[in-house]
C-alpha cells in the first residue's frame, strides 16, 4: 500500500478505470478484484481513487465491468412522505427527523445487520452493527468521503447466510453495492440519501489541525442541533475533553462544504441525482417543512422520505407506530430540496479552492475561491454579451 501511495502521489494513474470527473470512489472495483491488486488511494485533493498494481493484475477486466458509471433504469417512486420520530432524543441526535434509527432498529429485531458510516477519530468508515447500542454511531450526517473497504463483501456474506441487511450509503455507493452483488436478495434493503456532495478527507484533516492546535479528536458531530436544526453547528470534542462548536455561517469547514468548494469532481456532474433511484428508501432533510405542511415549525428536524420499492414500503409500514409520516406532493418538496436532482455547477471556484489548499488556511482558500470565481463568472458573462453584439 505504501509503495502504491508513493508511486501515484502525483495523480498520474489514479484515473485509469474511470476519469477523474466520473469516478465516485464507490470502491466497487476494488471489491471485485480476484487478486486484490486494486487499492483506493488518495489523490492530491484527498479523494480516494482506485489504483491498479499492474505487476499483479491478471487482466480480467472485472473492475471495468463492475463500475456503476452508467446508472441502470430505476422504477417509479412509490410514495413521497414527510416524517419525524416520536422520540425527541432520537430526533435531536439525528441530522433530520430520526427516521433512519427506527428503520435500523427494525432490521436488528429481525436478527439483521445494519451498514452505515461511523467516525473513527477523524476518518469516516463504513461498518456493520448488530446491536441497538451501536446504532447511535451510525446516526447523523458525515460530511466527508468515507472508506468502504470490504463492506460490500461483508453484506454479501450476511445475505448468503439468510440474514436481513440494511445497507445505507450515498446513491453511488448503493449502485456500487448492487453491481458487486450481481443479483437481487429478498432480505436486502438499501437506503440512500439526498446527497449534497462528497467532501475531501484532506480538507477535514486540515480543518482539525487548524482548530485543534495539534490535539486529536475524540468525537465529531457535523450536524449539532444545539442552536436548532435550521442553524446547525459542527461540534468537535478533543482528546483533552474540551469542546469547540461553530455555526454553519462562521465555520470554515461547513462553509467550504455548503459552498461546494471541497467537493469531489464527480459531484459536479453526478448521474445519481434523480428522483427515481435504485435504493428502496431515500431519506433527506425536509427543508421548507413549514411551507410544505402547516404547523411543522419545530426546529428539531424533519425528514423527507421517498419510498422507491415495495420492500421499502413494507419496512416503513413496520415502524409506523414510532414515527409521524404524512404524504406530500413531490413538486412542492422539490421547491426547497434542489440537491435531490441538481448538481452544483461552479467547478472553477472549487478548483481554485484546492489549488490554494496546500499554501493557505481554509478561510483564505474560501475567500480566494470566491473572489476568483466571481471574476471568472463575470468575465464569461461579459464575453457572452460582447459576442451577441458583434
Amino acid at each position: 500500500m505504501s509503495r502504491l501511495r508513493e508511486e501515484y502521489s502525483d495523480d498520474k494513474k489514479l484515473y485509469e478505470i474511470a476519469g477523474k470527473r466520473s469516478c465516485t470512489g464507490c470502491g466497487a472495483c476494488a471489491s471485485v478484484c480476484p487478486v486484490g491488486c486494486i487499492q483506493m488511494v488518495e489523490n492530491k485533493e484527498g479523494f480516494f481513487y482506485p489504483v491498479i498494481d499492474h505487476t499483479r493484475c491478471i487482466g480480467c477486466k472485472k473492475c471495468y465491468k463492475v463500475c456503476p458509471n452508467e446508472p441502470e433504469d430505476d422504477e417509479d417512486v412509490v410514495a413521497v412522505l414527510a416524517g419525524y420520530s416520536h422520540n425527541r432524543d432520537i430526533r435531536l441526535t439525528s441530522s433530520s427527523g430520526g427516521v433512519f434509527t427506527h428503520l435500523a432498529e427494525e432490521i436488528l429485531k429481525r436478527n439483521g445487520v445494519v451498514f452505515g458510516v461511523e467516525m473513527q477519530g477523524s476518518q469516516a468508515v463504513v461498518c456493520a452493527v448488530e446491536s441497538m447500542e451501536e446504532i447511535q454511531k451510525l446516526r447523523g450526517s458525515k460530511y466527508v468521503q468515507c472508506q468502504v473497504r470490504n463492506a460490500y463483501r461483508q453484506a454479501e456474506k450476511y445475505l448468503k447466510e439468510g440474514r436481513w441487511v440494511l445497507f445505507s450509503g450515498t446513491p453511488c455507493q448503493i449502485a456500487g453495492l448492487y453491481r458487486v452483488l450481481k443479483k437481487e436478495y429478498v432480505r436486502l434493503i438499501t437506503l440512500d440519501f439526498v446527497c449534497h456532495g462528497i467532501s475531501s478527507p484532506r480538507v477535514l484533516q486540515k480543518y482539525l489541525k487548524e482548530q485543534g492546535n495539534g490535539k486529536r479528536t475524540s468525537e465529531i458531530v457535523f450536524r449539532d442541533k444545539t442552536e436548532g436544526w435550521n442553524k446547525f453547528s459542527i461540534k468537535v470534542k478533543w482528546e483533552d475533553d474540551t469542546v469547540s462548536r461553530a455555526s454553519l455561517e462562521k465555520d470554515p469547514y461547513l462553509q467550504s462544504f455548503l459552498k461546494n468548494l471541497n467537493l469531489r469532481s464527480s459531484c459536479f456532474s453526478c448521474k445519481f441525482r434523480k428522483i427515481h433511484r435504485k435504493s428502496d428508501i431515500t431519506l433527506g432533510d425536509l427543508w421548507g417543512a413549514d411551507e410544505v405542511i402547516d404547523g411543522w415549525t419545530e426546529d428539531l428536524g424533519y425528514s423527507l422520505i421517498l419510498i422507491q420499492s415495495k420492500k421499502g414500503k413494507e419496512l416503513l409500514e413496520s415502524i409506523k407506530e414510532k414515527i409521524v409520516a404524512v404524504p406530500v406532493e413531490l413538486s412542492q418538496v422539490m421547491l426547497y430540496n434542489a440537491s435531490l436532482t441538481t448538481s452544483p455547477w461552479d467547478e472553477y471556484s472549487r478548483d481554485v479552492f484546492f489549488k490554494n489548499l496546500a499554501k493557505h488556511d481554509l478561510q483564505h482558500c474560501i475567500s480566494k475561491a470566491e473572489k476568483n470565481g466571481i471574476k471568472k463568472k463575470a468575465g464569461r458573462k461579459i464575453w457572452k454579451i460582447c459576442k451577441r453584439e458583434m
